[in-house]
């Protein structure tokens, strides 16, 4: 029901939004996967739309807490069914909770549909917590795809054009511990990492930019973000069409 390449991009989207742990109800586990977007970035209702898309889950629409941030959407899958089809097509394509996603799949499958005891809750959940600090995928990975890429992108990126100074550039944000995900980026893609926050140790930053010396680079780059974009592809497009003005121009 759901293609490769849009499980690329869902598994781009959920190492930068996505959350894989554990519910217990009736000392009973249960794996839990979800995603989750800002209804302001998901303009269209892509993750809405998922259920429907790709035959797991349930999605629906929640108020933040803070009245100022915008609605959210999320994308649950929790029925084991729909886990045992869809997380080992997600986890070899995963580049931050590959391994995560794969340990707490391992634990779940051990330990589900037994009567836990209250001690063996707080092992697996501290398993979990101690697990998400290991970020990696299942195995090295020497290229992203485009499609992974284009998911990440649109979730933990952003793609500027700051119109007072005509500076146009491509932007994605990781934690210390995940820079797994930007060191691919800047492996494939060449661009500049910096480091920010207490000590420069704790948020780092991967750039590209899309100047006139780098136009091939953004035509090449972007012409491929706009065929697997789902909730920034109208900002890619203003940036595409700009880089291909100057094209026409020069």
């Amino acid at each position: 029901m759901i293609n490769e390449t849009e499980v690329k991009y869902l598994a781009g989207l959920l190492d930068a939004d996505g959350y894989f742990g554990f519910e217990f109800r009736n000392n009973r586990v249960f794996y839990s996967l979800i995603l989750s977007a800002a209804t302001s970035i998901d303009r269209f209702g892509y993750v809405l739309s998922l259920p429907e898309r790709t035959g797991f889950g349930s999605s629906h629409v929640k108020s933040q807490r803070i009245e100022t941030w915008a609605p959210i959407t999320a994308w649950k899958v929790t029925r084991a069914r729909d886990i045992e089809m869809l997380l080992p097509r997600l986890v070899k394509h995963l580049v931050i909770k590959g391994a995560h996603a794969q340990r707490l799949f391992d634990l779940w499958q051990a330990a589900r549909g037994q009567d836990l005891s209250e001690l063996e809750i707080e092992q697996l959940k501290a398993a979990s917590k101690a697990s998400r600090n290991l970020a990696g995928p299942l195995k090295p990975r020497k290229h992203p795809s485009w499609a992974w890429v284009a998911g990440y992108l649109d979730g933990d990126g952003s793609y500027m054009n700051k119109k007072s100074n005509g500076q146009m550039l491509v932007q994605a944000t990781a934690h210390v511990n995940d820079r797994v995900s930007l060191d691919l980026l800047h492996k494939a893609f060449g661009g500049h990492i910096t480091t920010r926050g207490k000590n420069g140790e704790h948020i780092l930053d991967w750039r590209h930019g899309f100047g006139k010396t780098q136009t091939a680079f953004a035509k090449k780059f972007l012409g491929k973000m706009v065929q697997h974009s789902r909730l920034k592809k109208h900002k890619i497009e203003e940036i595409l069409s700009i880089v291909n003005q100057r094209t026409c121009t020069d």
